[in-house]
């Protein structure tokens, strides 16, 4: 994957688009087990950016109760301090993270990935976005995390990525 280099000081960005607003505001299960996105985020320390098909209608303090609530407390302490995709109802997924890095302040390069069940996915499709998505069928999978773990590992190392690194 041609992945440009992104600045190695910055914090990775993980657009999660896989949680489901009825599964994060009712503590279903999760398409995104808990412990795959700690793996994550320990491999990266990333921050995380939720689309707005997650957070719409929401306040910052209602969607941290949900993850939290959900069990992913992890999420809810590294929010991006932009934490939400702009909202439009007529968007689609694509259009929302072109969106958030569009009106984001600082414009140098973030190595970030996009997590999205195949539904909303397909929006990615022919988008120069889909380089760095992990699309899943119904639950993200250690496969999926592994994808996930090379996305942003060719973003910020010239090294060849290595899974057992993860």
């Amino acid at each position: 994957m041609p992945f440009p280099l992104a600045d190695i000081n910055k914090r990775p960005v993980v657009f999660l688009d896989s949680l489901g607003a009825n599964a994060a505001h009712s503590g279903l299960s999760l398409p995104v087990p808990s412990r795959l996105i700690a793996d994550l985020h320990r491999a990266f320390d990333a921050l995380y950016v939720l689309t707005s098909n997650l957070s719409a209608g929401h306040t910052h303090e209602e969607v941290v109760s949900a993850l939290e609530q959900c069990g992913l407390q992890l999420v809810a302490k590294n929010l991006h301090m932009n934490w939400s995709t702009p909202f439009d109802l007529d968007s689609n997924l694509a259009e929302q993270i072109e969106a958030w890095h569009a009106t984001k302040a600082d414009r140098t390069p973030t190595s970030y990935v996009i997590i999205t069940p195949a539904e909303r996915g397909a929006s990615l499709q022919g988008d120069s976005l889909a380089e760095y998505a992990v699309v899943f069928d119904d639950v993200f999978t250690e496969a999926d995390y592994k994808k996930a773990c090379l996305i942003l590992h060719t973003q910020i190392s010239f090294e060849p990525f290595n899974p057992d690194w993860y």
